[in-house]
Formats: structure tokens, sequence, C-alpha cells
């Protein structure tokens, strides 16, 4: 099997344009928390799903190559019984470090996610019952 290269006629400012315009109709950034013994831990979620085809997979693939190939990047079968392929991470420094500075075209509620996920990182990372009670709180404004 041929290892997958990047097209050399792609052009990446025009991919991304694509890119930030699927994620921002059909992508999801957000967050969950879990009970970890009385104590709240975050988990950021990242994710962009379409019906398998050619044309979807040749660009899940190539957002996935761009993106550095450290999220998850698999085919699943939807509820409905279709094939979908998926991209995804829950890690809060590729999220913040590499998904959101590749997705700087967002506008409402992904732009406003992506926000407050920074905001919720940086309460999780003063660790006090105050500011995770704030997280909490903020989380409960995400947009589904």
């Amino acid at each position: 099997m041929k290892e997958f290269q990047l097209p050399e006629n792609l052009d990446f400012k025009k991919f991304q344009e694509l890119a930030n315009g699927f994620f921002q109709g059909e992508g999801y950034i957000g967050c969950r928390v879990r009970d970890t013994g009385g104590k709240p831990s975050f988990l950021p979620v990242f994710t962009m799903n379409q019906n398998l085809n050619e044309k979807s997979l040749l660009f899940f693939v190539t957002l996935w190559h761009i993106l550095g190939r450290s999220c998850s990047l698999y085919i699943e079968t939807s509820s409905s019984g279709k094939l979908i392929i998926v991209i995804r991470s829950e890690d809060w420094n590729y999220i913040l470090d590499v998904v959101c500075n590749y997705f700087t075209m967002t506008y409402g509620e992904k732009f406003v996610n992506f926000a407050k996920l920074t905001v919720i990182r940086s309460l999780c990372l003063q660790n006090t019952k105050e500011s995770l009670s704030k997280a909490v709180q903020l989380l409960y404004t995400f947009s589904m």
C-alpha cells in the first residue's frame, strides 16, 4: 500500500477556507465534564464527520495530515447504518494550539466556543474550588 502524500498542487489557503467552512457548518467544538472522585475533570471535544465517499475520504485524510496527524481519524457506522468518516480529538494542547489556530475563520457559536475552551482551561489550571465551579458554569453555556 502506498503511503498518502498531500497533492503537489494543493492550495493550502483555499483548502483552509474549505475546511473552515465545513467545520463551521458540520463540526463541533465543546467540552465534557466527568466526576473524578468529587473533583470535576474537563475534556475538550473537537469533531467533524461526514458520510463516507471517495471525496470525503480524500478531504478528511488531507485535513488530518495538515493538522499534524495527532488526532483520531476513523470510519464508523452511523445509527442509520451508513459509513461515516470522523476526525476527533479530546486533547487540550492539540485543540487549543493546533485546531484553534487552523480554524481561524469561524464565527458565531464556534468562535465563542473556542474562546470558552480557553477560559475553561485557564480555570482548570488554577485548580481551586471556585475556579472549577466557574468552569462548570461556563461549560453549561456551550451550545450543541
